[in-house]
């Protein structure tokens, strides 16, 4: 697990808040190893006291990482260039990227089992990459809210798949997938989910709801059964399809739109054994972090990476859980709309097919087969 954090800007309001949500995604995954990387930009003494914090969290674990970066001044520090940083550290075969613990997102409780099944799973077959979903609470959940009985301060709890399908269930409105409307620097062009965003989910949670409810106990189960997994082929490889077709200039606004920065558990070897993944696909440092969420994605796709969810995990916020809002923060979204960074993502998109047309020769799909 790869958890990164930007504790940027000269107000430090949230800093305990947001070092309480990497905490918590430290703890869930268990005793599985965890990388953190946190960049922290003001004074020296807010360093020491992130890195006290830190300390305190690693206490009693063992297979962990943590660096910290500290810059004086108040200085904006690059998502992409710190994921970059943090995954050229991992020595697992799997890696778990792009947990949001800026706006608030919590691993869900049993998504350290789920992430070790579907490894298992996979076996020796390379090249698979696993996505989960992101959502939002618009008001407090009970599961994921705990008291710590010397204080009155809020810790938070894993959520369970069966909690948040019963939630979804009784208060369907309280889930919701469009986080950006719930960002304190959110856009002023508000943005919307777009196509693919959705099918990523509707995909996850048609399979996590067949893995949690349905057993075999009916009569025609196997005819059941087959139908159900020529549907579920038949969702993956339009999604598949759908992420590649994201490098294509034709669907450039909904690449740029993408509004999540995907959850992926990657293989970090790839479909053919020339292939590793964190040489071949990384994240672009000389785009803005706002433009380029679904870039690594659709260019694995492209790549014939095998792109499913991650059936049974989720992450998840509350209002707790996410940043306190000062009036008046915005982010213009019209830079991603630059001349200059459209050059750099058609760059990116003209090296991935000629990656694709070398693997070709050497037995992978063609590229138009992935598009």
């Amino acid at each position: 697990l790869v958890l990164t954090l930007r504790l940027d800007g000269i107000n430090d309001n949230n800093d305990n808040l947001l070092l309480d949500v990497l905490q918590t995604n430290f703890m869930t995954w268990v005793n599985n190893p965890v990388i953190v990387l946190v960049h922290v930009s003001g004074s020296q003494g807010r360093s020491t006291t992130t890195l006290n914090h830190l300390k305190k969290i690693s206490e009693k674990r063992s297979s962990f990482l943590i660096g910290v970066v500290g810059t004086i001044g108040d200085q904006r520090s690059s998502r992409n260039g710190l994921l970059n940083m943090a995954e050229a550290v991992s020595r697992t075969r799997w890696t778990m990227v792009g947990v949001d613990v800026e706006r608030g997102q919590l691993l869900s409780l049993e998504s350290s089992y789920f992430a070790k099944r579907a490894a298992s799973i996979s076996g020796t077959r390379t090249g698979n990459v696993f996505i989960m979903p992101q959502m939002a609470a618009t008001s407090n959940i009970d599961a994921l809210m705990s008291k710590d009985s010397q204080s009155n301060n809020a810790h938070f709890s894993p959520m369970s798949i069966s909690e948040l399908l019963e939630q979804y269930a009784s208060q369907r409105e309280n889930i919701v997938t469009n986080l950006i409307n719930l960002d304190c620097n959110h856009c002023v062009t508000s943005r919307e989910e777009q196509n693919t965003e959705k099918a990523i989910h509707n995909v996850w949670w048609n399979l996590s709801k067949n893995e949690i409810f349905e057993t075999p106990s009916t009569a025609d189960w196997t005819v059941v059964s087959d139908s159900k997994v020529n549907s579920q082929t038949r969702a993956l490889n339009n999604l598949q399809k759908k992420l590649a077709s994201l490098l294509l200039e034709e669907y450039r606004t909904e690449l740029l739109q993408f509004e999540k920065h995907p959850v992926l558990m990657m293989d970090t070897m790839g479909p053919l054994p020339i292939m590793s993944t964190p040489n071949i696909v990384s994240e672009v440092v000389e785009l803005p972090d706002l433009c380029t969420n679904a870039l690594r994605l659709a260019q694995l796709a492209a790549l014939d990476y095998r792109i499913m969810p991650l059936v049974g995990a989720f992450t998840i916020s509350v209002p707790e859980s996410r940043p306190i809002c000062l009036e008046g923060a915005t982010e213009d979204c019209e830079m991603c709309d630059a001349n200059g960074f459209d050059k750099i993502i058609q760059e990116e998109s003209v090296r991935v097919a000629k990656f694709a047309a070398v693997m070709e020769v050497k037995g992978g799909r063609s590229w138009h087969d992935a598009l």
